[in-house]
């Protein structure tokens, strides 16, 4: 089988090379797009002489979320075309993926679904695909400025055009239908598409004043082209974003992960190019040279691995929790088995409805979310990711549950992150007991590690695992006298509230209720 790839490529020519060189080494045909506007533009004279076969198409400079960005895919379809190449299927990709299976694979998984066009197409009539922002409003308003480099007057032209009743139609008697931008497509659907667009030019020129095109164009044009709409299939691209939108960039640390994925995902985005022996890996397993491991021994793994990085941006969150808004209850947790912490954790949430209410979010091999959906960014086994920012961590948490989290924290002598904790006016502290595991001694493990280490916030109430009704009127005390609350209640501020939790104030007596 042929295949080619139609490459939208910003980045330098060292930073690009291994992708050219992988696809090259297999024969493969390349259309590449290079930026009009990086600042890497003279790299393209490096391309010509090191790559003398790779098609170049004309170029534009993209700017992100306009346009320019489907004019580049299309003028990389159209030089895929003239240069009269014959291709099976094409596949669009950044400059900053690379193939993840071998070519072989791709191959016979392509071959075995004759007719498919690998695409995320959703009808819009029918399903929200954007969880976040605008959706129809990316066509049915006209958008005169970039939301990156004007985003007041980008948010304020929406509300006022939206008040003076502006809606445009797509010009095409269909569905607008949204999907991933990167995509995998027969040929012969290429060839329909570039037809349909110089047959109706009004498509291409429509787009001039919409935003982020990439993600509706290509997708309602296949899903109107196609005659069975079951042949199409999720795209062959992997990848993962945090809760604020950033690709996280696969490393040699994520060899593990990307050897489990299911047998559709034949590439993925972003990579670490700089990382030598990662990306002379996947081109060996691309080439048909060898396959992924099941793990890499890494050096100096104390260390922020490199692809951890693309998650911290310290200007969205506080390092400090006390500007933190929404109250949190820390569950500490005494002797007892994990699974009396589960059965503990679901009582909570039932009788907590409004709050998030979690497991064991620290345990050293895992994620402990309970009952609750995983965190965006954070599967549960990430817990070198949830480990190098742990504030950041619970800020995100916070931002889902704007009545109040709560989670359980499992006890352990000099635990520097559990005195930080403490310290935060918006924390609140909970000793929970099995009484039919734990000692006498145990009581007290908690306030010798609080007067040795000299923590700020010293008073700690405390329950049984049988405290289920007293455990979740702390719990509500503390949330209703959290400053957020109060605003959103229409409530004044307590006249006067001390370094101490208010919880344990008059409801608790601090004192194990202890079951005959």
């Amino acid at each position: 089988m042929r295949l080619a790839y139609a490459i939208l490529a910003h980045e330098s020519f060292e930073h690009i090379q291994p992708l050219l060189q992988c696809l090259t080494d297999n024969n493969d045909i390349i259309a590449l797009h290079y930026d009009l506007a990086t600042e890497h533009r003279h790299d393209i004279e490096l391309i010509k002489r090191h790559f003398p076969n790779v098609i170049l198409a004309p170029q534009v400079a993209v700017e992100w979320g306009e346009s320019s960005i489907v004019m580049a895919t299309l003028n990389c379809l159209q030089a895929l075309t003239d240069s009269g190449e014959k291709v099976e299927y094409i596949t669009l990709l950044s400059g900053s993926c690379f193939p993840v299976k071998s070519s072989t694979h791709l191959a016979k998984y392509l071959a075995q679904s004759p007719g498919c066009e690998y695409i995320e197409a959703v009808n819009v009539e029918h399903h929200r695909w954007i969880t976040e922002g605008i959706q129809q409003e990316r066509w049915q308003l006209p958008h005169w400025c970039n939301w990156r480099s004007h985003p007041k007057l980008f948010s304020w032209s929406i509300k006022l055009l939206s008040l003076l009743g502006v809606k445009r139609n797509f010009p095409l008697d269909f569905p607008v239908h949204m999907g991933s931008q990167w995509w995998t497509l027969s040929w012969s659907m290429v060839n329909r598409v570039l037809k349909l667009c110089a047959q109706q030019p009004q498509l291409v020129a429509f787009l001039k004043y919409t935003w982020i095109p990439d993600e509706f164009f290509f997708q309602t044009l296949v899903a109107y082209l196609i005659d069975d709409k079951t042949q199409l299939k999720a795209p062959l691209m992997n990848y993962q974003f945090n809760c604020k939108g950033i690709p996280k960039i696969f490393s040699l640390r994520d060899i593990h992960q990307l050897q489990t994925l299911p047998d559709n995902k034949c590439f993925t985005r972003k990579i670490q190019s700089q990382d030598r022996k990662f990306v002379s890996l996947l081109r060996s397993v691309y080439l048909n040279e060898a396959q992924l491991p099941m793990e890499v021994k890494i050096i100096d793994q104390g260390k922020l691995p490199d692809n951890l990085r693309w998650y911290k941006r310290s200007s969205l969150f506080s390092d400090d929790l006390n500007q933190l808004p929404v109250p949190c209850s820390i569950v500490i947790w005494h002797p007892g088995g994990e699974g009396e912490l589960d059965t503990l954790a679901e009582c909570l949430a039932a009788h907590l409805p409004d709050s998030g209410v979690y497991g064991n979010l620290f345990a050293e091999d895992i994620i402990g979310y309970g009952q609750r959906k995983p965190l965006a960014g954070y599967r549960p086994s990430d817990t070198c990711l949830r480990d190098y920012d742990r504030l950041e961590f619970i800020q995100q948490l916070c931002l889902l549950h704007p009545q109040g989290v709560v989670f359980f924290y499992r006890f352990s002598g000099e635990d520097e992150f559990l005195k930080l904790l403490s310290s935060a006016r918006q924390i609140q502290m909970l000793e929970v007991f099995d009484m039919s595991m734990c000692q006498a001694t145990d009581l007290n493990l908690l306030a010798l590690e609080q007067q040795k280490y000299g923590w700020k916030n010293t008073t700690v109430a405390q329950f049984t695992n049988q405290d289920i009704s007293r455990l979740c009127a702390a719990v509500s005390l503390h949330q209703q006298q959290a400053p957020f609350y109060r605003a959103l209640a229409g409530l004044t501020p307590p006249e006067s509230q001390s370094e101490s939790h208010p919880a344990n104030d008059s409801l608790l007596d601090g004192k194990i209720n202890q079951s005959p």
